[in-house]
């Protein structure tokens, strides 16, 4: 797939997941809002290639995830996986693995700092 910038629903689910403040927050929100990104599977998980410089101090690689239950009422998970300091990939997976019905309203998605 090819690079491209973020469509407005991935652009708000990041601004969800980096709302809350966390080590490495404001680098991350630099990395992201130049970053192009592509699609890297069916669920709508993204890959960043991030132009910034700025090198983000996280204590884990998942720093921060939101979920919020599709139409099934199984839940979705977004995480944000830094690698190197680095934004490197925003995953969506259900926790039945089976395929995302509806991407749920921003509103729906619940935060949970990771740190």
């Amino acid at each position: 797939m090819e690079w491209r910038r973020l469509t407005a629903f991935e652009a708000a689910i990041l601004d969800k997941l980096l709302s809350t403040d966390f080590p490495g927050r404001p680098e991350l929100l630099e990395q992201v809002s130049a970053a192009l990104v592509r699609q890297i599977d069916g669920e709508g998980s993204l890959e960043f290639d991030a132009k910034s410089t700025a090198v983000a101090p996280v204590k884990r690689s998942v720093p921060i995830q939101a979920q919020a239950k599709d139409l099934d009422g199984i839940w979705i998970h977004a995480l944000l996986h830094v690698v190197g300091g680095r934004v490197k990939e925003l995953e969506f997976y259900k926790d039945d693995s089976s395929k995302i019905l509806q991407m749920p309203p921003l509103e729906r998605w619940e935060l949970m700092k990771l740190e």
